[in-house]
Order: structure tokens, then sequence, then C-alpha cells
């Protein structure tokens, strides 16, 4: 039914893996989630992920996940994608170092960059702490690249040194001087 396929979209637009927590803040307007849920088991769409201790749900197909995000109107997509990453800030808010990159990218497809290059900084950071040295420099660029496309010719050029010396730091982590 419609209400059924609006889920599978949203949670296309959560990602491949998704969590319960997450699918009901963004899902707010759909009624009887666990049962459409169940549906979508049963149908062999997605799949419940058992070892876990959150309520956790993961696509059986990627392309079942792309088919569903890319049939979104862009001004829907861009909408549901804001929601996802306001629902993990709330839900998640006691451990949201472990989310910085999956917010990053929601805040980016929404299209609010300053909250998308915000969490590429903390998500570069966050790499670099963990000695993921190729995710640091990745979220580094992605958060160079973004600012020089904001800013422009006004870019601040203390700022482009302190993405650089990042990259730099996490390119020597990697034994690559």
């Amino acid at each position: 039914d419609e209400e059924t396929r609006d889920l599978l979209k949203t949670v296309s637009v959560i990602g491949m893996r998704f969590f319960g927590k997450i699918l009901n803040e963004v899902a707010d307007e759909i009624e009887n989630i666990p049962e459409r849920l169940q549906y979508l088991e049963k149908a062999q769409l997605i799949r419940k992920r058992q070892e876990t201790e959150e309520e956790e749900y993961v696509f059986k197909h990627g392309l079942t996940q792309e088919a569903a995000y890319e049939s979104i109107l862009l001004s829907r997509r861009k909408d549901l994608h804001l929601k996802t990453a306001k629902a993990i800030e709330s839900v998640f808010s006691d451990r949201l170092h472990s989310f910085y990159g999956i917010l990053a990218y929601h805040y980016s497809k929404a299209e609010n960059l300053d909250r998308a290059e915000e969490y590429l900084l903390k998500a570069g950071e966050e790499a670099l702490r963990s000695s993921a040295s190729l995710a640091a420099i990745s979220y580094y660029q992605e958060a160079m690249r973004l600012y020089i496309s904001k800013r422009g010719s006004a870019a601040d050029p203390e700022k482009i040194a302190g993405f650089t010396r990042n990259i730099a730091i996490a390119f020597f982590n990697k034994g690559q001087h």
C-alpha cells in the first residue's frame, strides 16, 4: 500500500542500515510502522539485524535501497535527509561522535552546508584519534572543498592552512611523508 511504499522510501534515505529509533522519528506521519516493517521483511526487502542491542534493520540488496531512493522527489529527499540528521542528533546525543560522518553526509544531502562542514571536521578529528588516517584524509579534504566552494575568494587562508595541516598529519600518520 501507499504508506508502506512511503516507509520504504523513507528508510532508503536513512541508509542501507537503519535504526528503528531513527525511523520512528523520521517517519512520524506513517502509522503502524512495526507491522509495515514486518511486511517488508516478509517481502525480503529488509531484514532485522539480530547481533545488535538496538533495533536495527538492513536492506537485503543495495539495488532495492537505491531504487527506492531514486524514486523520491529531490525536494522530499532533502527534507528527509534533514529530518534524519536531526533525529540522529536527538536520539544518539550521548554518543554522537560515532555518527559524525553520517551526520555530515545527511546535512550535505540536505544542503545545510555549514552543518555538513562542522560534522566533516569532527569526523576528521575522530578518525585521526582512532588512527583511521585514510578516513581522516577523506573527511578533511571534503570539508576543505566544501569550505572553499562556499567562500570562494573570500576564504580565510588560515582556515585553509588548518585543513591542509590536518590532511598532512593524516598522511604522516599513514607513513606517506
